[in-house]
């Protein structure tokens, strides 16, 4: 009886997946099926020891990326808020806006007139 073998392709393995642990579950569940997940850019033979600490390189840097973005986005809103400036949607009766300093503004949408 002959047994099938099947590649699932993708360019890099940071395409694969940006959670480590979800990506070694997922690579699990493949083999099991007989699919072999391989990257176009980043080729592994995964038989080979070496390769597999490549592999964990290769999944776990989108995460910490991911993470630092995560981080860095927190850090930014809270920023913004103790310099008193709005960081969500603009409440009812006003408009988000650019300023041409690059500042973002909070105009009312219908000024009263004085």
């Amino acid at each position: 009886m002959e047994s099938s073998h099947y590649l699932l392709l993708f360019t890099k393995w940071d395409r694969f997946s940006r959670n480590t642990s979800d990506a070694y579950q997922t690579i699990s569940a493949l083999n099991k099926t007989g699919i072999d997940p391989q990257a176009i850019e980043q080729p592994l033979d995964l038989t080979v020891p070496e390769n597999k600490m490549m592999l964990a390189v290769y999944l776990t840097t989108p995460e910490i990326e991911n993470d630092r973005r995560g981080l860095n986005s927190k850090a930014g809103i809270r920023q913004a808020k103790k310099e008193g400036r709005w960081t969500g949607k603009a409440p009812l009766g006003y408009i988000n806006r650019t300023a041409e300093t690059g500042r973002n503004t909070l105009p009312r949408l219908n000024p009263k007139p004085r």
